[in-house]
């Protein structure tokens, strides 16, 4: 996909999805991509996948809603939005040595788990926790400023 081109998937399964030059992809349930890779200013929504290998190049942008991912690698400026309730980082786990992410994805409940391809692929993930955690913390900190005054 180039040149601002939008899909929707629903379904089916898709050797190599490449997205480039602000494209943008939403991906549903049922679908299988053996390899996702967002580059050059692009936006993947992912709601449900199986996915082998997800790639995040560029000033790309992911949302990791649910799914399944064996590898990741995010280089340069990407950044990837990993939606979920936990996670745990082994730096020296996984099939490459390179790190294992484990966790519980948000809107089901199941567990997910990911091999780091390069050493710093795991700095390009930020986690989102849920929304009743973060309206916790916020309520907390509220309260805390309030009995200070």
């Amino acid at each position: 996909m180039i040149n601002a081109a939008t899909a929707d998937i629903t379904g089916g399964h898709i050797g190599q999805l490449v997205c480039r030059n602000t494209s943008s992809v939403d991906v549903y349930s049922g679908s299988v991509i053996d390899l996702l890779k967002p580059d050059d200013f692009s936006v993947a929504n992912v709601y449900d996948c199986t996915t082998d290998s997800l790639f995040s190049l560029g000033n790309s942008e992911t949302h990791l809603y649910k799914g399944t991912f064996d590898k990741f690698h995010g280089i340069e400026s990407s950044l990837v939005n990993l939606y979920s309730t936990n996670y745990t980082f082994n730096p020296a786990g996984g099939t490459f040595g390179n790190g294992l992410l484990t966790g519980t994805w948000f809107l089901s409940g199941d567990p997910f788990s990911a091999n780091m391809v390069t050493e710093d692929s795991f700095d390009h993930i930020i986690f989102i926790p849920e929304p009743y955690s973060f309206l916790s913390i916020f309520l907390g900190g509220m309260l805390t400023i309030k009995r200070k005054k």
